[in-house]
């Protein structure tokens, strides 16, 4: 298959899988695929399986090298100058240019960001938060992350490490459990997370009597508290309630500085939908500054493909520059 546009590829490196496409530099995806993230020796040939996959795209669609405006990349870390990733745990990294890495495998202009906002950057462009300029996406699952967009540039900071909500101090301290696993206590993510949701609902059962269906459940997910919460469950309700006043209150304070137009929910707990949604609104409409009262709550809708649209956007956006 031979094309006559140019093309560029975005990729979306996350702890088990790793999701690719091809990109027009008009936004169309031509292909997608994903190949396992292979975590063993360090992570030491996570990059290799990408560069080798990539390459093999190109060669079956006959791109050529100036066919290629190049490869985005979302890395589930913090990302300094679009290129060097100060450590990325469940990868194994420590300090990696992984932009570095690649062009020399590849030959291919790369650049690099932060999955959440790589995220963010998809569904501003071809998602939920098309027609905006400023917002947040807050990525709510394993741990709680956050994609920052203004006027229409990913916010990174100093040291990458911008827009890591989860580890913003929020909790009481009746629901700290531990430490996180930054090394602190109080974090959102301690609570709010699929993880946390779990945690808070394993320390409510033991230290209630009170009914539920999540009682004798060998595994509790927070898929299933949520879905309890909805079907009328009063312990699961006030477990969910909780969740939501804290993520509330987390987006609030962040709002104060960053005043996004839309906020976008993303991530495996955001599939509660609009139960989920309508909560954090609500307590953020509570607790936050009047002056930002006017920030819309939306739900992702690009699923599992805004990684990829925001890293190939990103390339896009680097090539026009």
């Amino acid at each position: 298959m031979i094309y006559s546009n140019r093309f560029c590829f975005g990729v979306d490196l996350g702890g088990t899988t790793t999701k690719m496409g091809i990109f027009t530099s008009e936004g169309q995806l031509i292909e997608k695929w994903e190949i396992p993230t292979d975590v063993s020796d360090g992570g030491s040939h996570i990059l290799d399986d990408i560069a080798d996959s990539i390459l093999e795209k190109a060669r079956v669609n006959q791109l050529k090298e100036n066919d290629i405006k190049g490869i985005g990349i979302g890395v589930p870390g913090p990302v300094r100058r679009m290129s060097i990733v100060d450590g990325c745990v469940n990868l194994g990294w420590g300090r990696v240019d992984v932009a570095g890495i690649m062009e020399n495998k590849t030959q291919l202009w790369t650049c690099v960001a932060n999955d959440a906002n790589v995220a963010a950057l998809g569904e501003l462009w071809q998602g939920n938060g098309r027609g905006c300029r400023n917002l947040m996406l807050v990525t709510i699952g394993t741990g709680i992350g956050c994609g920052i967009v203004i006027d229409g540039h990913i916010i990174e900071g100093s040291n990458g490490a911008a827009g890591e909500l989860g580890h913003m101090t929020v909790l009481d301290e009746e629901d700290i459990i531990g430490t996180c696993g930054c090394g602190r206590r109080g974090c959102l993510e301690q609570a709010a997370s699929a993880y946390g949701i779990v945690r808070l609902t394993e320390k409510k059962l033991a230290q209630t009597q009170q009914e539920s269906v999540l009682r004798g459940m060998d595994k509790i997910t927070a898929k299933d508290v949520f879905d309890a919460a909805k079907a009328g469950d009063q312990l699961a309700a006030g477990i969910t309630d909780k969740v939501m006043y804290y993520i509330g209150k987390a987006i609030a304070n962040a709002s104060v500085v960053l005043n996004p137009q839309t906020v976008i929910l993303a991530g495996g707990v955001s599939l509660a939908g609009e139960y989920l949604r309508a909560g954090i609104e609500k307590y953020f409409n509570e607790l936050c500054f009047k002056a930002c009262d006017t920030t819309q709550f939306r739900l992702a809708a690009m699923g599992a493909d805004s990684g990829i649209y925001g890293a190939a956007r990103m390339m896009i956006d680097m090539n026009d520059e």
